[in-house]
C-alpha cells in the first residue's frame, strides 16, 4: 500500500539533527533578507526623496516648460504666462515658484565649511507650501536676509536654529525658522527664501529687474467648486505651447518616472534586489541539498517502504518554509535597525513599510521554495536499489 504521510515531524527533525547547519542557513538566508530589504529601501528613499517637494506644493495644477522632465532641469517659463493664467474663468490665484541647484552655496556656522545646498524661493505672502513651519515665519521672510533651514539636513551643515547666521553664497543671512522634509540625492540639504531675497543673492546688480521674468514653475490654485478639466482646457487655449500644463498627480509621476528610467539609479537597486534574492536561492539550495545527501539512505528506505513522491516533495519543501521563516526573522530585525540609523545620518526617508515587509517576506518565501524545487529533483531521481549494493 503506497503511503503519503507521517506523523512524525521529519522536516523539523532534519533541520535540527545539524544544529550547526541550521544556524548556517538561518545566517545565510538572513543576510539575503537584509540585502532584499535595504536594496528596496534606497529604492524607496530615491523616489520618496525626489517626491518630497511636488508632494508639498499647494497647486492643483502646475505650469512648467514642456522641456521640463525633472524639477532639477533649469528649463523655464516666463512670467508673463502666469499673468495670463490668473485672468482664466475658475482660477483662484498663480504663484510662482523658483528652484536653484548646485549654485548656492552655505557656509557651516560651526566649521567654516561651505557646502552647495538647494534653495527655493517664493512669495511668502502666499501659501505656496503645505508646510505648517511656513505659516508660522512667513512675515519673517519678508525682512531683509532671512530664510528657513530644513532641520533634516545632514551634519555638514552645522544643523543651523533660530537665530543662526552664516555666509549663503557669501551674504550674510539669518535662519528664522526650521522645517521637516528631507534630502534627496540631488542635494543634501535645502532651503527657502523669498524671491526678492534670491533676486537679491543670485543675480548680478544689473540683472535684478529681469531675474524674475522667468520661474521654474506656475503653481494655479482653482476657486471652489471649478472643475479642473475644464479650467485646464481654458489655460490650455490661452497660454503658448512654450508652457505645459500638469495637474500635481501628474507633475509627481513625471517626476518619479524619470528617476524610474531615465537614470541608472533605479535599475541599479532593482538589480541588487534581484542579486539578493540569487543569493538567497543559491544558500538555501546547498544546505537543503547537503541535508538531503546526509539522509539519503534514509530516504531510500521510506522509498523502498512505499511511501510516493508527494511525501518527499512535503518534506523538502516544508524544510524550506521552515528556513525561510526563520532566516526572514533576523534578517528583518537587521534592517529595521539600519533603515533606523540610515534615516537619521542621511535625512532620507528610509521607512520599513508593513507593504515592503510582506514583499520581503513573499520573496523569501519564493527564494526558498525554489531552492527546495531544484533540490527535489535529485532526490526523486534517486534509484533506492542503488544504495543498498
Amino acid at each position: 500500500m503506497p503511503l503519503t504521510k507521517s506523523r512524525t515531524p521529519l522536516a523539523w527533525l532534519n533541520l535540527i539533527h545539524d544544529p550547526k547547519r541550521l544556524l548556517l542557513a538561518i545566517a545565510g538566508t538572513g543576510f539575503a533578507v537584509m540585502l532584499m530589504f535595504m536594496q528596496l529601501g534606497f529604492r524607496g528613499a530615491l523616489f520618496d526623496s525626489t517626491l518630497q517637494l511636488p508632494r508639498v506644493l499647494n497647486a492643483d495644477l502646475i505650469l512648467l516648460s514642456p522641456a521640463k522632465n525633472t524639477m532639477s532641469a533649469k528649463e523655464l517659463i516666463p512670467s508673463q504666462r502666469l499673468v495670463s493664467a490668473r485672468g482664466c474663468p475658475g482660477v483662484e490665484a498663480v504663484w510662482p515658484f523658483y528652484i536653484l541647484y548646485m549654485r548656492a552655496s552655505w557656509r557651516n556656522p560651526q566649521t567654516g565649511e561651505a557646502a552647495p545646498i538647494a534653495v527655493y524661493a517664493f512669495d511668502p505672502r502666499n501659501p505656496v507650501l503645505n508646510l505648517p513651519e511656513l505659516r508660522e515665519h512667513a512675515d519673517e521672510l519678508l525682512q531683509g536676509s532671512r530664510i528657513m533651514f530644513d532641520r533634516r539636513s545632514k551634519k555638514q551643515y552645522g544643523f543651523p536654529q533660530r537665530g543662526t547666521s552664516s555666509t549663503l553664497s557669501d551674504e550674510q543671512v539669518e535662519v528664522v525658522g526650521t522645517y521637516d522634509m528631507g534630502t534627496d540625492f540631488i542635494s543634501d540639504g535645502n532651503l527657502l527664501m523669498s524671491d526678492l531675497l534670491y533676486r537679491q543673492l543670485f543675480f548680478p546688480p544689473l540683472a535684478q529687474d529681469d531675474a524674475l521674468s522667468s520661474v521654474d514653475l506656475g503653481l494655479v490654485k482653482l476657486a471652489p467648486g471649478s472643475d479642473l478639466e475644464t479650467v485646464r482646457r481654458e489655460l490650455r487655449a490661452r497660454l503658448e505651447s512654450d508652457t505645459a500644463i500638469l495637474t500635481k498627480d501628474e507633475f509627481v509621476a513625471q517626476e518619479q518616472h524619470f528617476w524610474q528610467t531615465a537614470t541608472p539609479i533605479g535599475y541599479i537597486f532593482g538589480f541588487g534586489v534581484a542579486l539578493g534574492f540569487f543569493v538567497g536561492v543559491v544558500i538555501c539550495y546547498q544546505i537543503l541539498y547537503a541535508d538531503i545527501a546526509d539522509h539519503l539512505p534514509e530516504y531510500a528506505t521510506l522509498k523502498a517502504m512505499g511511501y510516493q513522491p508527494t511525501f518527499f516533495v512535503s518534506v523538502v519543501l516544508t524544510e524550506a518554509l521552515i528556513i525561510a521563516g526563520l532566516g526572514f526573522l533576523p534578517g528583518f530585525v537587521s534592517s529595521l535597525g539600519l533603515y533606523h540609523y540610515l534615516n537619521a545620518a542621511t535625512g532620507l526617508p528610509m521607512i520599513l513599510t508593513a507593504a515592503r515587509a510582506l514583499l520581503v517576506l513573499g520573496m523569501t518565501i519564493g527564494m526558498c521554495g525554489l531552492s527546495g524545487c531544484f533540490t527535489i529533483r535529485g532526490l526523486l531521481a534517486t534509484d533506492p536499489a542503488e544504495l543498498f549494493k
